[in-house]
């Protein structure tokens, strides 16, 4: 099941449990009822402030429509920017001499 299905069936059961049609609970959270019929079918993703007036409206906590079983991304450990560390055997490097020994005068 997808997130939109798994929020469109947290929604259907919210308003039926609260026992609204879907055009009263539109017209409580100020949706029209074709765009609380696409959330329930699935049709439309929610935005942020459509999930705070449903929750509203059904008198719920917005937690409500949580899905337990999302989980964060594996992540890869982040990389250094920049340039590399210099290796410390390379960087005590003795400096190499400019020409032949110097003559005295």
């Amino acid at each position: 099941m997808t997130e939109g299905n798994q929020f469109a069936g947290r929604l259907r059961e919210r308003r039926e449990a609260v026992g609204l049609s879907q055009y009263a609970l539109a017209k409580l959270s100020g949706l029209t009822k074709q765009a609380l019929s696409r959330l329930e079918l699935g049709a439309r993703e929610p935005t942020w402030n459509t999930v705070q007036r449903l929750a509203l409206a059904l008198g719920v906590d917005c937690r409500a429509f949580v899905d337990p079983t999302i989980k964060l991304p594996e992540q890869e450990p982040a990389r250094s920017r920049g340039r590399p560390k210099k290796d410390e055997a390379k960087a005590v490097r003795p400096k190499k001499s400019r020409g032949g020994p110097r003559k005295q005068r």
